[in-house]
């Protein structure tokens, strides 16, 4: 089984969450998947793109992600733009 691939950050977390609240949140449609009132997973689509997909490492290999692109693609059932890093590709997640 692949090991998952974590990135380093780039943005400090606190830049991130302002980022989330001020322009995620308001300006795109935006999927969290919680469990116990922990967020596991996010979806965010910015027009015809799938912007941000993530599941938490812990919840990965559950076909959480493939639901959340199910459901990308559901809402946008005409055109759907998804772009990914190398190392995904690499380690069979897509």
């Amino acid at each position: 089984m692949p090991h998952a691939v974590i990135l380093a950050p780039v943005h400090p977390d606190d830049d991130v969450r302002h980022w989330f609240e001020t322009v995620v949140i308001p300006t795109r449609e935006t999927w969290l998947d919680e469990v116990d009132g922990a967020a596991i997973a996010v979806l965010v689509l910015d027009d015809d793109e799938l912007d941000q997909l993530y599941v938490d490492p812990g919840w990965q290999r559950r076909g959480i992600g493939a639901e959340l692109v199910r459901l990308a693609q559901a809402r946008r059932p005409g055109h759907l733009a998804l772009w990914t890093f190398l190392a995904t590709c690499r380690r069979g997640g897509l």
